[in-house]
């Protein structure tokens, strides 16, 4: 959810990726660019920020999830070069995908993180620019590191009593799902999809 509430909340996100979308996957729709633009505009912020729960109250605690994203991570890669020693594993190319594409990429976010985990920025593009051979005498990851919990808490807190409302909301049919995180009631569309990712978790 930061990443796309990042993307369409902030004017300057916005614009350059509503442009970027216009001129791009909307290139051959027969109208000006401006309009063009327009209507992603339009069509992402009802999608990702108004039918996504986005409020004003709910924006805070948005924007409190990325920070403390970032204070968990920053430690992590000042110790390590990745998340679990000193080559990557599936955990690292998980959260990469949004990391880069998102949080490093779109201006505010990307500000954010080069001011408050300028490690976290690193481990981005060390992970972009790592090959197979940069690994050839790196050590295999043998054990879990014990400076994960505020991952663990982060996901106990916000994650899953999400995935698990969602998942009985798409049992039950349901269009919507409601759940409540830290006192705040969120109310968003269903997702079988991340139906699907509670059940891989488990």
């Amino acid at each position: 959810r930061p990443a796309l509430y990042y993307r369409w909340a902030f004017d300057e996100d916005s614009r350059l990726m509503s442009a970027q979308i216009a001129r791009t996957m909307m290139r051959d729709v027969p109208a000006p660019l401006w309009v063009r633009r327009q209507v992603i505009l339009a069509r992402q912020r009802n999608v990702y920020m108004r039918d996504d729960g986005v409020t004003p109250k709910t924006s805070r605690q948005i924007e409190t999830l990325y920070l403390d994203t970032l204070d968990a991570l920053e430690p992590i890669f000042r110790a390590r070069p990745f998340l679990l020693g000193a080559r990557p594993c599936e955990a690292d190319f998980g959260l990469f995908g949004s990391m880069f594409r998102h949080f490093f990429s779109d201006p505010t976010p990307a500000s954010i993180m080069r001011e408050r985990a300028p490690a976290v920025a690193h481990w981005v593009t060390r992970l972009w620019a790592t090959r197979p051979v940069d690994l050839r005498d790196a050590a295999p990851i043998s054990a879990l590191p014990d400076d994960l919990a505020p991952f663990w808490k982060m996901a106990s807190q916000h994650y899953l009593p999400y995935l698990a409302a969602n998942a009985a909301a798409v049992a039950a049919r349901n269009k919507r799902v409601s759940y409540e995180v830290d006192g705040l009631a969120w109310r968003v569309p269903a997702s079988p999809y991340r139906a699907q990712c509670l059940a891989a978790l488990q």
